[in-house]
């Protein structure tokens, strides 16, 4: 488990080896609105697979593929 805390405008990666088919769940509370995550698969630098802002901060599935 990982827990931090985000102040401000301030943005914070988190890099985790993981394998394909393993399930992973993030979840993001914030103390307003404007406070996401974006998950992104090994390899990508900018393509996320889960953008927090559209699915309600909270991602439950598989990932896609071995890496960091």
């Amino acid at each position: 488990m990982i827990r931090d805390r985000v102040v401000g405008r301030q943005y914070i990666d988190h890099e985790l080896r993981a394998g394909a088919g393993r399930c992973m769940t993030v979840s993001l509370k914030g103390s307003n609105g404007a406070t996401y995550f974006n998950l992104l698969p090994p390899a990508s630098h900018d393509a996320a697979m889960a953008i927090g802002e559209q699915i309600g901060n909270r991602f439950d599935g598989p990932l896609p593929d071995d890496g960091v």
